[in-house]
């Protein structure tokens, strides 16, 4: 079996890959909003392809931001899911812990540092705007905040869900 076809085996044919990097929350074959571009309308699903046997994304309102649970992690890494295919399946398999081996591979499995790249639209449409880069900064808790989060056992009180 080829390292493609047991990732698909232990990631439910790669609907816990859509699930593992999708930002926001779906469930498949119900319209939402794709989270690659500002997209305006529910217009994208996440299905079962019954000729490919694996999930595909298919966004109706743009056709370059369709594609197999590989290329969405590939997308979602920044990587191009044709030139660096290894290198995503190592992604995959690094991210969601499937401890499978890439035989013959002694390449690191190193953090991808890279950050989504989005797929170019053709010459007629436009570029979805970017919204910017956002970074995530640790801040303590201020002194107002603190007893907030002291719960311990005796803080507790039993619920009386009789009344």
């Amino acid at each position: 079996m080829n390292v493609k076809e047991e990732i698909l085996q232990r990631t439910n044919r790669g609907l816990d890959i859509f699930y593992f990097y999708m930002p926001i929350d779906f469930v498949p074959k119900r319209n939402f909003r794709n989270p690659l571009y500002d997209d305006k309308r529910a217009s994208c699903n996440i299905y079962l392809d019954g000729k490919s046997d694996c999930y595909r994304m298919k966004d109706f309102g743009n056709d370059l931001y369709s594609g197999d649970c590989f290329w969405f992690a590939a997308t979602m890494q920044g990587l191009d899911a044709h030139t660096e295919f290894m290198q995503v399946l190592e992604t995959i398999i690094r991210d969601l812990q499937l401890s499978i081996s890439l035989l013959g591979k002694a390449r690191s499995i190193a953090p991808v540092t890279k950050s989504p790249a989005l797929p170019r639209p053709s010459s007629g449409e436009k570029a979805p705007k970017n919204k910017g880069q956002f970074s995530l900064v640790e801040q303590p808790y201020r002194m107002e905040e603190l007893p907030f989060g002291d719960v311990t056992v005796s803080t507790q009180r039993p619920c009386n869900a009789s009344g």
